[in-house]
């Protein structure tokens, strides 16, 4: 079902529900009126007959057929009298019924002088009198043909008026509903005519007053976004295809030429480990290019658990220098830790290891005195990591645009890499509900700060 039937329903059932209830209303009151009309000729009748009888003292049974004669009768008029005890004295017309009270009938008639009640299809009114020095019961009975005639016609318009009602709702709530979403038709029209080939098209946000105008803004929100990312991943295509060309393109030179010369062994053996560096830069760049496009991926998560931050800075760091004996690497402690929970964190263990081994060597690659300074500390909620360099330091262009893939700075002519590194760190900090900062001086050096949110496992948070 559609949004337009279903607010077109909608529509219909509210209108039903008030139709409804005001023709209700409308029959309750007429009923209630006609009831009280005839009622009230009921014991006009009754009352009129009653002082007639009073005025006779004795009364005969002719006497009673002229007395009732002579006031205005009701429709289907039946008039009766009872004596004390619930005896008839007197019926007329005799036909086509005769009442017969039970003594239910006749207590309540002794208990109250006089009352309303129905009988068959007839309404009845009974009203006690003194006649001839004894208690008589007078009861009047009737059927109101020409209210209940009133009624059914009134019945039938209603329900006329009822289904046209319907029906022009139906209507009208169906235009209006058509109406009310010719903005969203609109909306569907313009997403239905952007492609990856005009992401830069925008919604109509009219005057962005209402919530149609705000769905226009939300998806103008997620088009920029969109847009961003398409563009960022045909940058990163392209400088990723740049980056490979180079390196095979070097190895296909260096072969060839090795051919063409027919060189002595120990040449070939040069070209051989030539050949052979540049492959392992080679598979240096689709590592990081794999490790940048696990760090992307929201699943990784579930291999977390977890890992003491500290302990993995020292692995890595002794691994590092292992490689690259010349760096001093210092780490610091803000506080010393009291239990082992405090610095510890749910999280991958191989792409932590790469952040702190990319934001080392970055360090250590810049540093003029090889010397790279690490800062732990942490709260309740968080680990920060600081990594500091004593490097020439970069400009605020540098520093917006150094997590870009294959962004290397000014700083960076002459020093070996692929401008990766600092890519990956920011997208495992990501990947670990965490954020990179970066602040830096021209001429004495950067800090790369990297906050984690702890996540520790049930049961580890501190207390207080």
């Amino acid at each position: 079902m559609t949004i337009r039937q279903k607010l077109t329903l909608q529509f219909l059932v509210l209108s039903f529900a008030m139709l409804a209830v005001s023709f209700g209303v409308i029959l309750f009151s007429q009923y209630s009126f006609r009831k009280e009309q005839f009622n009230d000729r009921l014991a006009y009748k009754a009352r009129s007959i009653a002082d007639d009888i009073e005025n006779l003292g004795e009364f005969s049974i002719e006497q009673l057929r002229r007395i009732r004669r002579s006031s205005s009768q009701l429709f289907s008029e039946q008039v009766f009298l009872f004596d004390h005890n619930g005896s008839m004295l007197f019926a007329a017309p005799e036909a086509p019924f005769r009442f017969q009270p039970d003594t239910e009938f006749v207590n309540l008639a002794r208990s109250k002088p006089d009352f309303f009640f129905d009988w068959e299809q007839y309404e009845c009114y009974a009203l006690t009198i003194n006649a001839a020095g004894t208690q008589h019961l007078i009861v009047v009975a009737g059927y109101d043909q020409f209210g209940h005639g009133k009624m059914e016609n009134l019945r039938e318009f209603l329900i006329i008026l009822l289904l046209s009602g319907l029906v022009i709702s139906a209507f009208t709530g169906w235009f209006f509903a058509g109406k009310a979403l010719d903005p969203v038709s609109e909306i569907v029209r313009q997403v239905d005519t952007i492609t990856a080939g005009n992401l830069n098209t925008r919604l109509d946000e009219g005057m962005r007053r209402d919530e149609l105008n705000r769905l226009a803004m939300t998806f103008n929100l997620m088009l920029n976004r969109i847009e961003q990312a398409f563009e960022a991943q045909k940058t990163f295509v392209a400088n990723a295809s740049h980056e490979l060309r180079t390196p095979l393109t070097i190895i296909s030179g260096r072969l060839e030429l090795a051919l063409l010369r027919g060189q002595q062994q120990h040449e070939y053996e040069n070209a051989i480990r030539e050949v052979l560096t540049d492959i392992r830069a080679l598979n240096q760049i689709c590592t990081s290019l794999l490790v940048l496009a696990t760090a992307h991926s929201k699943n990784q998560q579930g291999s977390f658990k977890a890992i003491r931050l500290d302990e993995l800075v020292w692995q890595v760091r002794s691994g590092y220098l292992k490689a690259n004996p010349d760096v001093q690497i210092e780490v610091d402690f803000e506080h010393l830790p009291e239990e082992v929970s405090d610095l510890t964190m749910m999280g991958d263990e191989h792409l932590l290891s790469t952040l702190i081994h990319n934001l080392l060597e970055n360090a250590a690659k810049f540093s003029t005195n090889k010397k790279v300074k690490i800062h732990l500390d942490f709260d309740a909620l968080h680990l920060v990591l600081s990594v500091h360099d004593q490097g020439p330091g970069m400009t605020a262009d540098d520093i917006e645009r150094i997590t870009q893939p294959f962004y290397r700075g000014k700083q960076a002519v002459g020093k070996s890499g692929f401008g990766l590194g600092l890519a990956m760190v920011e997208n495992i900090a990501k990947l670990h509900n965490g954020s990179l900062e970066i602040s830096s001086v021209v001429g004495t050096g950067s800090t790369f700060k990297v906050i984690f949110l702890r996540n520790l496992p049930a049961g580890e948070y501190p207390q207080g």
